[in-house]
């Protein structure tokens, strides 16, 4: 485990190293594209990974989105997480695994995240929105990323993180058409439990 996180966590842009990477320690035979428990091998030492690295980061006192994260004089790098994720985010985008593992990664980082920690997470997933929304990864993770958000809106105070509320509902909006079945009353149930109570009579000596 520890060689698959020095070479899935190495340096640069995830064209350099990825691929190779899987192929080295999923997929002896040097093809380019996982099979369904190739997939899940590779999912559970990823989700093993970002639990570790999420510890880590909790146990020294740093943001998780920064932990890991080296400044030198010129540039600074991004931290470890971000890094994992974008390397996750190339291979599904490549078709190399299955579109959905990213979603199910950052449905896990908010899981395993405070509420302050959240917002870098969910920072990131509107920064790479445009990439997510794309058919071929939104058909695999839609119903993972509805569920995660859904998730984060219950965890919010609707008084004190309005903000953060607007957010996730202009994210939702954005990535979601308006004809998504997951947006349609299709049963035609109703909240018959929210009853108004009035006074069918005036009290005496109102006029």
């Amino acid at each position: 485990m520890e060689d698959f996180k020095k070479a899935i966590l190495q340096p640069g842009p995830p064209e350099n190293f990825a691929l190779q990477t899987v192929q080295e320690f999923i997929k002896p035979q040097r093809q380019t594209k996982l099979v369904q428990d190739e997939n899940q091998l590779l999912e559970n030492m990823l989700r093993t990974l970002l639990q570790e690295l999420v510890s880590s980061a909790a146990q020294s006192g740093e943001p998780i989105m920064q932990y890991g994260q080296s400044i030198d004089d010129e540039e600074s790098s991004q931290g470890l997480i971000p890094h994992l994720l974008d390397v996750v985010l190339y291979l599904c985008q490549r078709e190399h695994i299955e579109g959905g593992m990213i979603f199910q990664l950052l449905e896990d980082l908010t899981e395993m995240s405070t509420m302050r920690n959240c917002k870098d997470v969910f920072g990131y997933i509107e920064g790479k929105q445009d990439i997510l929304g794309k058919q071929e990864l939104f058909a695999r993770g839609k119903l993972v990323m509805l569920r995660t958000c859904n998730q984060l809106l219950r965890r919010l105070s609707k008084a004190n993180d309005v903000v953060f509320c607007g957010r996730i509902l202009m994210f939702l909006a954005h990535f979601f058409p308006l004809s998504e079945r997951s947006a349609v009353n299709i049963k035609g149930v109703f909240n018959t439990s929210n009853e108004t109570k009035y006074e069918k009579d005036p009290p005496e000596g109102t006029f």
